[in-house]
């Protein structure tokens, strides 16, 4: 017995396959008696083997700078480690605090270790005011990355206020006792430290002067005082007594001026002493 098989209609031309694909066509023929008939089956097989892998794998470090701080306070960012093509391992991150700032409780170079993906949290804090600059250096085997992160630090604010007590002297009479008082205006105050210095406004020094505290003599020199650990301290102003003219009634401008600390940004008040 002879098998014949009919020429085939005229079929379209399969689509091009892309170079990294592989078009395999398999004709399996059974030949068998099915019914007292012969049955032809045709099986067409696509084989995709799967894409190649990169040999080149990599990764990325970032961090944004974080918002000023206070002066003595903590500042954190966010260190990351970002896998960019199938990367899969450790980094060791080295840090570099620059003079003046801690990091992590160091204030001098520090490694750490982290898998990708991953992430550190970098807490910064510094003692004066300023921008500083961290480098960090990312590293595993060949690849080295390196960012640098700007942390901030300002001075806490503070707000001055002078009075005299009395306010109001009979010439060449006693001394009134012009007191500071400075206050940390941030949203965490701290204990102030530093000095106040005094001066006044008078046309006629001889008359109005600064007299040391517990002292009967005055001079015309401004003077200042210490702050006590409740942010406040004073200073003596009254007449020279006799040896000045007798004036009409006058009123002076007491000015006091914080010098400001290593953590705390200068201030200044202004009160009124009159003499009779």
């Amino acid at each position: 017995m002879s098998l014949a098989f009919p020429e085939s209609s005229p079929q379209p031309k399969p689509a091009l396959w892309t170079r990294t694909k592989l078009a395999t066509l398999v004709a399996i023929l059974v030949v068998g008696a099915v019914g007292g008939g012969i049955a032809l089956v045709i099986h067409n097989q696509n084989t995709l083997p799967p894409s190649p892998t990169s040999t080149f794998m990599d990764y990325s470090v970032s961090a944004p700078a974080p918002s000023s701080a206070l002066v003595g306070s903590l500042s954190t960012t966010i260190v990351s480690l970002t896998s960019l093509t199938r990367f899969a391992g450790q980094v060791t991150l080295t840090i570099n605090p620059t003079e003046g700032v801690s990091c992590n409780d160091h204030v001098d170079t520090f490694l750490i270790t982290l898998s990708v993906p991953g992430s550190l949290a970098l807490t910064c804090t510094a003692t004066r005011q300023g921008s500083y600059s961290i480098y960090v250096t990312a590293a595993s085997g060949s690849i080295s990355h390196s960012i640098l992160v700007q942390f901030a630090f300002r001075l806490r604010t503070t707000e001055l206020s002078v009075s005299c007590s009395p306010s109001t002297l009979i010439q060449g009479q006693g001394t009134s006792s012009c007191t500071a008082s400075v206050i940390d205006t941030s949203a965490s105050p701290t204990v102030l430290t530093g000095s106040v210095g005094f001066s006044y406004n008078s046309s006629n020094p001889y008359f109005l002067v600064p007299c040391p505290s517990g002292s009967g003599d005055c001079y015309s020199d401004a003077t200042s005082c210490t702050l006590v650990s409740t942010g406040t301290c004073s200073v003596q102003f009254g007449s020279s007594g006799t040896s000045s003219p007798t004036l009409a009634t006058t009123t002076y401008l007491i000015s006091a001026f914080f010098f400001g600390d290593e953590f705390h940004a200068p201030s200044q008040g202004r009160t009124d002493l009159t003499f009779i």
